[in-house]
């Protein structure tokens, strides 16, 4: 379950045409998940996996 949760986590991906509002949320659905079963994330590698999340065009933001 763990793999599954972290491995939906990791291939997270910013829907193009959607809110910002609603990934975010659902970046912290899928982290709020991932504490629950006990995996931990130190908050820089937290802003990193967001930082992933979102579309290559955003690098300049």
């Amino acid at each position: 379950n763990k793999l599954y949760l972290l491995k939906d986590f990791v291939k997270l991906k910013y829907k193009k045409g959607t809110p910002i509002t609603d990934h975010s949320s659902e970046f912290q659905g899928c982290f709020d998940q991932l504490s629950g079963v006990g995996l931990k994330f130190d908050e820089d590698v937290l802003g990193l996996f967001l930082l992933n999340s979102l579309p290559d065009s955003w690098e300049k933001f």
